[in-house]
């Protein structure tokens, strides 16, 4: 039955992805099928869908690519067309309407998030900054993820499932006051506890705090950059180690953090 048959696929996507990117595709996948019954993936017509009508801008339309490619995956008796189709949909798609620019007060935001009261915030969000982890790394985070090096003043993260569904470790940059209350918090917890709070929690705290959450991140890529040039490391080399701290596959999309001109970003 249908219903069936989408849950086995949401437990496939999270299985692969981290819960973000499942849930995105998920859903994506879910409206597209929604006026549609089936018993088996095999009766669903793909020309039936409609996709070449759906309205939407590129982000939007990216979701509803993948999710139905990974229904393919899931299972071969989903049909779908070449990639040639899709990308000629997706030229016809608009990118989301540009905004006047923002600008990002380092000193500002540090001073919001030390004035924090409550801890699992405050260093969630310092941790992010020193980090450039990904709001939905954070909130995945346990207490055996976590390797505190007090005397280097550093954070080695290890991301078990980060976007794309890729693993592997994050080393922060130095943060003393980090290590010394994020270790002290975290030996009152088990190996499995989550150290933070869920996602949409801390992004609805930052945005309370008038921080985006994902400005952390941007704040990360251009403080470890000038970082690696003030201790004179060439300009191509220090953006090369900045592309890798964040995990970008390209650096074009690294360059939209460091030298976005619609971007302020004031000390």
């Amino acid at each position: 039955m249908k219903y069936n048959i989408l849950n086995d696929f949401r437990r496939y996507l999270n299985n692969k992805y981290n819960k973000n990117t499942a849930d995105t595709y998920y859903f994506a996948v879910d409206k597209i099928l929604k006026n549609h019954q089936f018993g088996d993936l095999s009766e669903v017509n793909f020309g039936s869908l409609g996709i070449d009508k759906i309205k939407g801008n590129k982000n939007e339309f990216s979701a509803i690519k993948n999710g139905l490619k990974n229904l393919n995956k899931f299972s071969s008796d989903f049909k779908i067309p070449k990639d040639d189709f899709f990308k000629e949909i997706s030229k016809k798609k608009r990118n989301f309407i540009k905004s006047k620019g923002k600008e990002i007060n380092l000193d500002k935001t540090r001073r919001k998030i030390n004035a924090t009261k409550n801890d699992k915030y405050k260093l969630a969000f310092r941790l992010a900054m020193v980090s450039g982890l990904r709001v939905s790394e954070l909130s995945q985070l346990s207490k055996k993820d976590l390797k505190i090096d007090s005397d280097a003043n550093k954070i080695d993260v290890f991301i078990e499932r980060g976007k794309g569904g890729k693993k592997g470790n994050v080393l922060s940059m130095e943060d003393p006051y980090l290590c010394q209350k994020l270790s002290g918090y975290i030996e009152k917890l088990n190996n499995g506890d989550k150290i933070f709070p869920a996602k949409q929690s801390l992004k609805n705290k930052a945005k309370s705090l008038g921080i985006e959450m994902h400005d952390l991140r941007r704040i990360f890529a251009i403080t470890y950059r000038k970082n690696l040039m003030n201790e004179g490391v060439g300009i191509l080399q220090a953006n090369e180690a900045t592309q890798n701290a964040l995990r970008h596959t390209r650096f074009s999309t690294t360059k939209r953090y460091l030298f976005n001109k619609k971007l302020r970003f004031k000390r």
